[in-house]
């Protein structure tokens, strides 16, 4: 099977628009979680992250899927959201390239992930560094660009420093534009769905069309505890099924240009034309399969207000050691 890491890559590059060049989010930002609730979980382990030799030869660039909706629900009572003017990073995913090998992996983050996260006031101004869900890093920014570079700098903290060249973060609401330009992604549903759309029943298969994919890939029940895993689970299946299409001889690097701009409203970047179509043609090429998908290794928890994923640090420490280091 051609390999689902290009799918996400490609994503950016349906989306792609210049670095800055999205439009200005409204000046209003996450409020700062009270005095009291900085300490929301701790590590699962001692483990210290490491002082790491990166690849030389490496790029690594971010996706960032984001959403602003439901917000108030999924952040917990802690925090005052706006749902009208604050996102969340509801899909991370990191893709490293070794350029001198040819090869290409992803790492998917859990979005309930504790980490360090950069918190600023109403004003745009620094307030404090807290551990929170990594999620909650793109509420916080003066505007889209400023929440993406603070979603970059959680998951760098994330990594123990990790520099990250390339980041693509896309709004939900370019799914179905996607989806249906080409024709729609066939899927055998994962779980049962029929609480919010009465086809996608578990083991059905079916092709995903318009909304119906966004509703797929975006929806998880909010009363399981493991439910940001679930989601992640149809994510990756949804990419891999797309990807089959992206990587066909019939996609030329105009196509993926011309889709580009249809759905640019959607996407900020800091990437140029040439630094999609580069990854892309290493995509392309790179030597991949479904075992080139690996997630940040930890544990899910009930936290106190909110579900916490704990990463285990000595095991995150040998990923990184094994993909990103020399």
């Amino acid at each position: 099977m051609k390999k689902f890491f290009c799918i996400i890559m490609v994503i950016g590059i349906l989306c792609m628009a210049a670095a800055c060049g999205g439009p200005a989010a409204e000046e209003g930002t996450t409020q700062p979680p009270e005095e009291e609730k900085t300490q929301s979980a701790t590590a699962e382990e001692t483990v210290e992250p490491l002082d790491f030799n990166w690849k030389k030869d490496m790029t690594v660039s971010l996706f960032i899927g984001i959403d602003n909706s439901n917000n108030e629900e999924e952040a917990g009572s802690d925090m005052e959201v706006d749902s009208n003017q604050t996102t969340m990073a509801d899909a991370l995913f990191l893709l490293v390239t070794d350029e001198k090998e040819g090869t290409s992996r992803i790492i998917g983050i859990n979005r309930d992930t504790i980490t360090d996260v950069d918190v600023y006031d109403e004003n745009g101004e620094y307030f404090r560094t807290m551990d929170l869900q990594i999620a909650l890093s793109h509420g916080y920014g003066a505007d889209e660009t400023a929440q993406c570079e603070n979603t970059v700098k959680a998951v760098s903290n994330l990594f123990g420093g990790l520099t990250i060249d390339h980041y693509v973060a896309l709004k939900m609401a370019a799914i179905p534009e996607i989806n249906d330009a080409f024709d729609g992604v066939e899927v055998d549903v994962l779980e049962d769905m029929t609480e919010v759309d009465s086809d996608l029943k578990e083991g059905k298969t079916i092709t995903l069309r318009g909304d119906q994919a966004l509703t797929y890939v975006k929806w998880r029940n909010t009363d399981v505890l493991d439910s940001s895993n679930l989601r992640v689970e149809r994510q990756k299946q949804y990419l891999a099924a797309l990807s089959e299409k992206l990587v066909s001889d019939d996609v030329t690097a105009k196509d993926i240009l011309m889709i580009k701009e249809m759905i640019s409203q959607y996407m900020v970047t800091n990437c140029t034309n040439e630094n999609i179509m580069e990854i892309f043609r290493q995509f392309r090429t790179s030597q991949l399969d479904n075992a080139s998908f690996q997630m940040v290794p930890g544990k899910i928890q009930e936290g106190d207000i909110y579900a916490e994923f704990i990463v285990n640090q000595q095991a995150l420490n040998e990923l990184e050691l094994e993909l990103l280091c020399e």
